[in-house]
């Protein structure tokens, strides 16, 4: 006799929501000094926004702004 998985399955609202966009799956590690750390905090409290957030913006604003422009040369 085979056993039946009866169980349940999942609970219903169980698990990570979905988040808006593109999905980040990639984690990149920083070490920060105190002070570097303390004002991430600031800048992120005063935004209202989790410090992991204030960090991948800053990240993806330089990221943005080393990419060449899509005109002739490379240049913006």
């Amino acid at each position: 006799m085979e056993k039946q998985g009866t169980w349940g399955g999942p609970r219903r609202g169980a698990g990570r929501k979905p988040t808006r966009g593109t999905i980040r799956r990639n984690r990149v590690v920083v070490t920060l000094t105190d002070a570097e750390l303390a004002r991430l905090h600031r800048w992120a409290e005063e935004r209202s926004l989790p410090v992991g957030t204030v960090a991948y913006e800053i990240v993806e604003r330089a990221l943005r702004r080393r990419e060449p422009s899509h005109g002739a040369g490379g240049k913006k």
